[in-house]
């Protein structure tokens, strides 16, 4: 199930660092979805790393970014939430949670799809679900 207003995002190509509908990398996307169907501002982040391949560069930055985030069990994850994954090892790959299971993301050579945590690709992968402060209040 796609929501409304996740449309617009899907097919958005990869871009490194991008920010805007022309192309985003996984947080460019999950910043751009956030503020258009929460009204949620985070981050830009795009001086902070040069490339989405340092995975340890990301996983820093994504460790520091979720202090400021709520964790949330799988089984409560709702939409507006980011979904976490491991790739090789080091948390550092985004999604916004679109309905359980099912999140978009933006990813190198396919761009912004809707997949699916529970997919053999991602299943082992999913490390938490961390809902934005200012989300975190709304009825489950």
């Amino acid at each position: 199930m796609t929501m409304t207003w996740a449309k617009p995002f899907i097919g958005v190509p990869f871009q490194e660092r991008g920010r805007s509908l022309a192309g985003c990398d996984c947080w460019g996307l999950v910043r751009l979805a956030l503020a258009a169907g929460f009204g949620v501002t985070v981050p830009d982040y795009t001086e902070d790393y040069v490339t989405t391949t340092d995975r340890e560069e990301l996983h820093a930055l994504i460790t520091r970014e979720a202090l400021d985030w709520v964790p949330v069990s799988i089984t409560e994850a709702q939409p507006g939430d980011v979904a976490l994954f491991r790739i090789q090892g080091q948390v550092c790959h985004a999604g916004l949670v679109l309905t359980a299971p099912c999140f978009l993301h933006c990813q190198r050579g396919i761009g912004a799809v809707v997949e699916k945590w529970d997919a053999p690709l991602w299943r082992r992968r999913l490390d938490a679900i961390v809902r934005h402060r200012t989300l975190a209040g709304r009825p489950v």
